[in-house]
């Protein structure tokens, strides 16, 4: 049986010095000229439609507002994200190569 295993990557797997949130934060101001109160929120445990439908809410946008700008902005963050990851250096945690060997099978866990 195979199995699907998922991870929040920024600050789990790997250091990105918060590439992350800027490339949501540039998109969310590109498409939706707001950021919502983003320097006082946690992106820790959510998801991406997560953040930014709070982020989104918080600053009064409606559902149906949010929901039609959600296609250009996943297009501008996907394309924010590969700039901000092409400038830095981003590198695994510790222990993070080893417990994705042992996840995908090709080391004994122990």
């Amino acid at each position: 049986m195979r199995r699907l295993v998922l991870f929040d990557i920024d600050g789990t797997l790997l250091s990105a010095d918060g590439a992350g949130k800027r490339a949501i934060q540039g998109a969310l101001m590109e498409v939706f000229g707001t950021t919502g109160p983003i320097h006082g929120y946690s992106f820790a445990g959510r998801t991406d439609p997560e953040i930014v439908r709070d982020l989104l809410r918080a600053d009064g946008l409606a559902d149906a507002e949010i929901d039609a700008g959600l296609p250009a902005l996943w297009f501008r963050y996907v394309e924010n994200l590969h700039r901000e990851v092409r400038e830095l250096r981003v590198h695994p945690l510790p222990g993070i190569p080893a417990l994705v060997d042992r996840v995908e099978g090709r080391a004994p866990s122990r």
